[in-house]
């Protein structure tokens, strides 16, 4: 491959790994317009670029430095840092890439980028992206190999200059064949892109992963979680689907913690019902049956929830804030029944957590507060004060940059002014704490499509968080994210039902990539495990049977004789490279045409080969060269690679054309 087309191959290279890069955000524009540009320009350039001088690059090296710490530096985790150095570094270094001590060096930071690109994508497309840029640098790798193997006496036809595209498939899919056991084996590693501790996960990537307390993932999945039917309802109230799963009130170093300590409810017969809150008058209620579609730990009820008829056979225990769980990896689906009065919000009294404010939050967001709530007479005033504040002066946005270092209240409210829910929720719980309202987080599902028969289907992106204060000497809700922010009631409607539609195929790579997690990874040992234990003896006999079989295979095939062994060759065929090269190129002379005696020596076949295929002439001397100096020689074997390119040489030769006619008795390529 000459300098000029491996100086294009580098800059191909180097802007399909640049591509994910301002689509997932990993890398902003001013870094990547520069690096893309120069890409580009070494792509369609007619000639070579010479390499920025050194002395140059010295004074290039703190400049960029510079830009990266101005840039965010660490505020925004790992990889957008490593991403702008990166691309920096390779706008630099970019031209001259095509010299041999450069190339290296450019393909290491261009593996860099891709990589950055990559760990920040979690879109389905990312799949057909791989695979596509997996086949370019095949073909560049092949290309490169198969132009270095040429030499002048071996001219190569431009279709033999190219892998074949059976063989670029095959790599493809091979590697796709290796991956999927590795990626579920390795163990379970989350993006570090703008992963803080509100949310469980930063959004990251084409879509927006945001995982609100394991509950469901903002705006991602349209994986169905549960149906709601609500008893002699068609038209319920919003209020009514708004389905809480946890209640949080313990916000610890940027995030929500949730206490561990269960006790269980009892288990009743068939029939009946649990109160959940002794000594509510049960007057007013409403009956709502829920069928929980999504496997997970948490049971979700309507505000105000009374009484429950847990699923049979399924163990349900309860927090001290009354969060209702179940077991991990309780079989799904599985429905049960919930009496509540919607016209109250029942939760445990307030206690002295529910006004617990970090310090550093206080003293930077006290003043808001205390602009905010001016004028405000009593607390739901306040409430209602800092909820509209929150729904008009901040924006809903899934693609929120908060730093690692800083507290995510305090970034939200001061720097980036944009962010989920879960923000929305967050900032207002410690801005009513601030002005002495207790309050705490809750985070469930909100709203729902209306079917047919008139219940209602929950997906996964209808996860939700608001807060839950003590106004007025009662629990209220309030939700200060902005409308466009709220999962609201919908209409289904009708459309065709398409198997594996993009919905399928989305919630798919959503369950079984996005979210595989270490619990996920003992599930499949633990089946495995089960299913041999349940099968022993099958198992044993075809793991007994399998074993033999290879060793039958195994004996046969080392027992078996040569077919074509190399001339003059003594020694049994596959003991030596080069006798094992020179069996190929015997192979590929009688495919040719070339008829060869079983007595001719390798000196012999050597003249022959020569006169029938002069392109091969020098690489066929060789292997013959070397098999002599092996053999009577006692030499030592040659290099592999040495023997590697004159093996295929020697074979690309023999290929481009048949066997020349050659008078045996005057080449003297007797015995």
């Amino acid at each position: 491959m000459s300098e000029l087309e491996r100086q294009r191959w580098l800059a191909g290279l180097a802007l399909a790994a640049a591509v994910p890069l301002p689509i997932t955000g990993i890398a902003t524009w001013p870094f990547v317009l520069p690096y893309m540009l120069m890409a580009g320009w070494l792509l369609t350039r007619s000639r070579l670029v010479a390499a920025v001088p050194a002395w140059l690059e010295n004074i290039l090296a703190p400049l960029v430095l510079v830009a990266v710490v101005m840039a965010g530096g660490l505020q925004y985790g790992v990889l957008r840092p490593v991403a702008h150095l990166a691309v920096l570094v390779a706008t630099i270094r970019l031209p001259g890439c095509a010299s041999p001590r450069r190339t290296r060096r450019t393909l290491v930071i261009t593996a860099i980028i891709a990589i950055a690109g990559i760990a920040s994508s979690t879109h389905p497309s990312l799949l057909v992206y791989l695979l596509a840029v997996l086949a370019l640098g095949t073909v560049a790798a092949g290309r490169e190999t198969l132009l270095g193997l040429r030499t002048a006496e071996l001219p190569l036809a431009p279709r033999l200059a190219w892998p074949p595209a059976r063989l670029v498939a095959a790599t493809v899919v091979l590697a796709v064949l290796v991956a999927a056991p590795l990626f579920a084996m390795l163990p379970r590693l989350r993006s570090p892109f703008a992963g803080t501790a509100i949310g469980s996960g930063g959004t990251s990537g084409f879509r927006s992963d945001v995982t609100l307390h394991g509950i469901g993932s903002i705006k991602v999945s349209q994986e169905v979680a549960l149906t709601a039917r609500f008893a002699g309802v068609t038209a319920p109230p919003r209020e009514w689907l708004r389905l809480e799963g946890a209640t949080l009130n313990h916000y610890r170093a940027g995030g929500w913690v949730e206490g561990r300590n269960v006790e269980p409810l009892p288990l009743p017969s068939l029939g009946e019902a649990v109160p959940l809150w002794p000594g509510t008058q049960p007057a007013g209620l409403q009956r709502v049956e829920i069928t929980v579609e999504k496997p997970g730990t948490n049971l979700f009820l309507p505000p105000g929830s009374v009484s429950l008829e847990p699923p049979l056979a399924v163990e349900v225990s309860r927090t001290p804030m009354g969060v209702l769980r179940i077991r991990r990896g309780t079989p799904v689906p599985f429905s049960y029944a919930v009496s509540f009065d919607p016209r109250r919000v029942l939760a445990m009294p307030p206690e002295a957590s529910d006004l617990e404010v970090p310090r550093r939050v206080r003293e930077r967001v006290t003043p808001l507060v205390e602009d905010v709530v001016v004028g405000a007479t009593d607390p739901l005033a306040a409430a209602r004060a800092i909820e509209q504040h929150l729904q008009t002066e901040y924006t809903y946005s899934l693609r929120t940059m908060a730093s690692l270092r800083e507290d995510p209240v305090i970034w939200f409210l001061f720097r980036g002014r944009q962010g989920h829910c879960e923000f929305f929720a967050s900032a207002m719980a410690m801005m009513l704490r601030i002005e002495g309202i207790p309050a705490r987080l809750q985070v469930g599902f909100s709203g729902g499509e209306l079917q047919g028969d008139g219940s209602f289907v929950v997906r996964e992106s209808r996860a939700h968080a608001w807060v839950l204060a003590w106004v007025g000497g009662q629990w209220q809700v309030f939700d200060p994210t902005p409308l466009e922010g709220q999962p609201s009631v919908a209409q289904e409607g009708w459309r065709p039902r398409i198997p594996w539609s993009w919905d399928d195929v989305d919630a798919a790579w959503n369950r079984w990539v996005l979210t595989f997690t270490l619990f996920d990874q003992a599930e499949m040992l633990r089946t495995v495990v089960t299913w041999i234990g349940a099968n022993t003896r099958p198992v044993g006999m075809a793991a007994v049977a399998v074993a033999g079989l290879t060793l039958l295979v195994i004996a046969t095939w080392r027992r078996r004789p040569s077919s074509r062994s190399a001339p003059g060759s003594e020694r049994p065929r596959g003991t030596d490279p080069v006798v094992r090269a020179l069996e190929k190129v015997l192979a590929q002379a009688q495919r040719r045409g070339l008829e060869v005696d079983s007595s001719f020596s390798p000196q012999a076949f050597g003249r022959l080969a020569a006169a029938a295929f002069p392109v091969a002439r020098e690489a066929v001397a060789w292997l013959v060269e070397a098999h002599e100096r092996r053999r009577y020689a006692g030499g030592p074997s040659p290099g592999r690679r040495e023997l590697r390119r004159n093996l295929a040489v020697a074979l690309k030769g023999m290929q481009q054309a048949s066997a020349r006619q050659v008078d045996i008795q005057q080449l003297g390529a007797g015995r």
